[in-house]
């Protein structure tokens, strides 16, 4: 799915998100989840997701549906943030790295780490997904300068 403030596909076992420098809008997010359920729940195909944000963030109703999801059915993620990127959240928290997904047991990384965020997925199309991250991030204008 290609929107204006986020971008979803899999490739292989392994979905990749991208968020560009505003928040997903609700409608985008929507289709985001209904379309990572499918991948979970149905056709039990993604094995790993990769998360970029050049600045946008979901909001906390947002990232509760998506950790609802990629917990509870064991989806290791590895979160990528811009080195600048943190912001504030609705109950007016500085969330940044760490925190971001909310969990120890998910990993966030720099763009400088892209190798090791793959990695720690455990998944094996690592060149897809970084030709998939270089194109979403340019076809959502979230490519790094």
């Amino acid at each position: 799915m290609q929107g204006t403030t986020i971008a979803y596909e899999v490739f292989g076992k392994t979905g990749v998100l991208v968020h560009g420098a505003q928040h997903p809008a609700s409608e985008e997010w929507e289709t985001f989840i209904g379309e990572l359920r499918e991948n979970v729940l149905e056709k039990k195909k993604l094995k790993g997701l990769v998360v970029y944000s050049a600045g946008g963030a979901p909001t906390d109703n947002q990232r509760e549906a998506l950790t609802n999801l990629t917990r509870f059915h064991n989806v290791p993620t590895a979160v990528i943030l811009e080195d600048h990127v943190s912001f504030i959240d609705a109950g007016g928290c500085l969330v940044s790295g760490m925190n971001w997904t909310g969990a120890l047991s998910e990993s966030t990384y720099s763009p400088g780490q892209l190798s090791d965020a793959l990695t720690s997925l455990e998944t094996d199309d690592h060149a897809e997904v970084l030709e998939a991250l270089q194109t979403l991030r340019t076809d959502l204008g979230a490519a790094s300068s």
